[in-house]
């Protein structure tokens, strides 16, 4: 039984071992995929909020969502080579006010801001940094009926 046990543990720490060098050499091979970087700004000045990357892909309905550094840009990281991306940015800063009336109906009132912009679309290297250049996120209100 002992035996048995012994031999067991030594499968274990050879299969451990074995991953370990796997997941060592991971990072090292992330680092060769290319990057996508953007730059926002919005009445002028940096824009700060989220900015999510969209591909070609028809499937890709939500895709990654970073938030810029103090300059407005940011960097997204590992994506696939010779692909086209994209950035937008479609984010609600004020919702609509709504409301029950006695009746037991809904109404809204109100003003909904939100915040718009696209970048261009780009087709990423085999490596290396691909720059989208420099995109514009509007503020839009609309009224609330």
């Amino acid at each position: 039984m002992l035996k048995r046990l012994g031999a067991l543990g030594a499968a274990i720490a050879v299969v451990t071992a074995g991953l370990g060098g796997a997941v060592a050499a991971g990072p090292a091979d992330a680092a060769k995929n290319p990057s996508v970087r953007v730059c926002a700004v919005i009445a002028g000045k940096p824009y700060h909020g989220p900015l999510t990357l969209r591909s070609d892909d028809w499937w890709d309905f939500f895709g990654r969502t970073q938030y810029t550094a103090g300059n407005g840009c940011t960097e997204f990281r590992n994506v696939e080579k010779r692909k086209g991306y994209r950035v937008a940015v479609r984010y609600e800063t004020m919702p609509c006010q709504q409301g029950l009336r006695p009746d037991g109906t809904w109404y809204r009132w109100g003003v909904r801001g939100e915040r718009i912009g696209q970048s261009r679309r780009a087709v990423t290297k085999a490596t290396g940094r691909t720059d989208l250049g420099r995109m514009v996120v509007r503020q839009h209100y609309t009224q609330c009926f």
